[in-house]
């Protein structure tokens, strides 16, 4: 009778883990999703704060400029950019002076319109 309810007890334990693995194993899967699909969003938002800034700056015309601070690096090609594993399309090319093709690394950047054309330079971290 005493190994019966041992074995049973042994048995009940079994499934109580095999349950609240398999429970914190969804939890932890669900997790990860959340913390992709906010690096996702927060990519989308750097992305369309510097198309913004560019808008901004084309349209105040020559002389105008603006920075910003970019958490993350991003590339540039022609009027679209790329921050992560976003894409966005700004009103118009954004060069570095040399290039309409570039890459910065994050930190500090300042957007500027001379003669219709608009350039970033990298300000530092």
């Amino acid at each position: 009778m005493k190994a019966q309810l041992s074995l049973e007890a042994l048995i009940v334990f079994a499934m109580a883990l095999a349950v609240f693995s398999a429970v914190s194993m969804a939890a932890l899967s669900r997790q990860n999703d959340v913390s992709l699909m906010a690096a996702a969003q927060e990519d989308a938002r750097s992305c369309g704060y510097l198309a913004n800034e560019v808008r901004s700056v084309f349209l105040l015309g020559d002389g105008a400029s603006g920075t910003l601070r970019m958490d993350s690096a991003f590339s540039v090609t022609g009027s679209a950019a790329y921050v992560g594993g976003a894409a966005c399309q700004m009103c118009c090319n954004l060069t570095n002076g040399a290039s309409s093709s570039f890459s910065m690394q994050r930190g500090v950047v300042r957007v500027s319109n001379s003669n219709g054309a608009v350039r970033a330079d990298w300000l530092g971290v």
